[in-house]
């Protein structure tokens, strides 16, 4: 980072790089499901030839791709099968 770029840095948030811990990063449960869910999301859009996907967060599927329904999961080879309801 440039003294410059670290000048910016500090005037636009009030806090200098050095001045941050790791408690500045830390997000809760639902924040880092969601990001790894967008994850997941976008490649399985990208594997699909980047279609346009609508997600129902509600009922966890896509609304208009059966066939990206079907990378929600993995099939798991026997005996190593996880049952559908845990």
């Amino acid at each position: 980072m440039t003294k410059q770029n670290r000048r910016s840095f500090i005037q636009q948030t009030g806090t200098s790089v050095a001045g941050l811990t790791a408690a500045s990063f830390v997000i809760g449960k639902s924040e880092r499901a969601v990001s790894a869910i967008l994850a997941h999301l976008g490649n399985i859009s990208y594997r699909l030839g980047h279609r346009k996907l609508f997600f129902d967060s509600v009922t966890e599927s896509f609304t208009n791709d059966d066939e990206a329904n079907g990378l929600l999961k993995r099939k798991y080879r026997e005996p190593y099968v996880i049952p559908e309801t845990v």
